[in-house]
């Protein structure tokens, strides 16, 4: 009897350690992926090997991009010098991999910019950024970018582009524990043509969109057709393709079709419903002197 209760024991030690083992790994898997929902810019790439601890994605209408070193005064943070935008503001904390410097990371990061040929507006390090605390907790609303003062870094980049120019601002602070996180705020400046779309469509006028098979249109014009249609109770919107070609009718109205679902896709992702999107793809039906501007798009058309 003792042999056979020795013998359960045993097994029940196995089975116990076998399943601590596997909860072990299932934990450290998953806390080296990405955060649910998030994902990297479509311009910076991300640290080797390192996870979205934290990521947010949404319109501001009067964003402050700090461009100076920071401090508290009378309970309130103050930053040398700032610019107000508005646009689409997409915020992603990155955890590095343990072993890994701030220094090297930094490198990582201003390379990338260097090939954007990027302007730098802003830089600081160590202490000349002024308070790490004011920084995670003020700037950023980033608890974990909460470090020593003499291990932060921070750089602000402008990057020109005719659809609206974009704003990077990088924090890298290494902890108290050693570890390390890399901070991007990317901003996408609304355009002219972001703030004419709005306006068009809430006077129920139509609004055309240049478009191409698999292309994205700017973070600040999706949430501009998005903010319409939320705005607006019972509002649909139908969303018109149109191509042109030496290809064959059925061909061309496929791919128009196309592109109308893929701006849909776009915009439901963005918080658009879809029961407010109509699709049609009339391929070169629509004559060429009607067009407004360009050839190949999606025409938005209030309903």
């Amino acid at each position: 009897m003792k042999e056979i209760v020795k013998a359960m024991w045993i097994q029940f030690r196995q089975t116990a350690v076998a399943v601590m083992v596997i909860t072990l790994l299932a934990t450290s898997a998953w806390a080296d992926s990405d955060v649910q929902g998030s994902t990297d810019s479509t311009m910076i790439k991300r640290y080797p090997h390192s996870f979205i601890k934290q990521y947010a994605d949404y319109h501001v209408d009067d964003h402050m991009l700090v461009t100076g070193s920071i401090e508290e005064v009378n309970g309130e943070w103050r930053a040398e010098n700032m610019q107000r935008l508005s646009g689409h503001l997409a915020r992603i904390t990155y955890r590095i991999p343990d072993g890994h410097k701030p220094t090297m990371v930094l490198a990582f990061f201003e390379k990338q910019f260097q090939q954007l040929q990027a302007e730098v507006l802003f830089e600081c390090q160590k202490r000349g950024c002024g308070n790490s605390n004011l920084w995670a907790n003020w700037v950023f609303n980033v608890k974990e970018l909460y470090g020593p003062d003499r291990n932060q870094s921070y750089r602000v980049y402008r990057l020109q582009q005719t659809g609206g120019d974009q704003y990077f601002a990088l924090y890298i602070i290494e902890r108290g524990n050693k570890r390390v996180y890399a901070h991007i705020d990317q901003l996408s400046e609304e355009s002219q043509q972001v703030g004419d779309t709005f306006s068009s469509l809430q006077k129920g006028h139509k609004v055309v969109v240049p478009f191409q098979l698999n292309q994205r249109l700017e973070p600040a014009l999706i949430a501009a057709i998005v903010k319409y249609l939320n705005q607006t109770p019972g509002s649909k919107l139908l969303l018109v393709g149109h191509s042109y070609g030496s290809e064959s009718l059925p061909v061309l109205k496929s791919r128009s079709l196309a592109y109308a679902r893929q701006l849909q896709d776009q915009l439901v992702v963005a918080g658009a419903e879809v029961d407010q999107l109509i699709l049609d793809g009339i391929g070169p039906l629509a004559p060429l002197t009607a067009i407004e501007q360009g050839v190949e798009r999606v025409e938005l058309i209030p309903r």
